[in-house]
């Protein structure tokens, strides 16, 4: 089974108009919507991204790394096709295996789950 990228979005702004005041010292959340590729539903996974120099106006508070990718300058091409690479590496024989691998990368909506 193979995932795609069936969306990236943010609540607040356009993501491919918007463009931060400065290029390399920004952060923002995106949603990213991943599902299987022959399957027209999708979960949420969120992601932060950011640049090292905003990364480092809180290093004396320790930051944690995972949901986050750490990018030199906003370029929304450059992200999605980081994005998009990080879930082609994650195949398995089911979507629970798939979910579970882009769960190391990116913050998944039903992580902890239990029914």
């Amino acid at each position: 089974m193979k995932a795609v990228l069936k969306g990236m979005s943010n609540d607040y702004v356009d993501l491919n108009e918007w463009h931060p005041e400065d290029l390399e010292d920004f952060s923002v959340d995106i949603l990213l919507k991943i599902g299987g590729a022959s399957s027209a539903g999708a979960d949420n996974f969120d992601l932060v991204v950011c640049t090292p120099r905003w990364l480092s106006r809180f290093s004396d508070l320790g930051q944690w790394g995972r949901g986050m990718l750490v990018v030199n300058r906003y370029d929304i091409d450059l992200i999605r096709a980081r994005v998009t690479s990080c879930i082609d590496d994650c195949v398995a024989d089911d979507w629970p295996s798939i979910a579970s691998q882009l769960s190391r990368f990116f913050l998944w909506e039903f992580e902890g789950y239990v029914s």
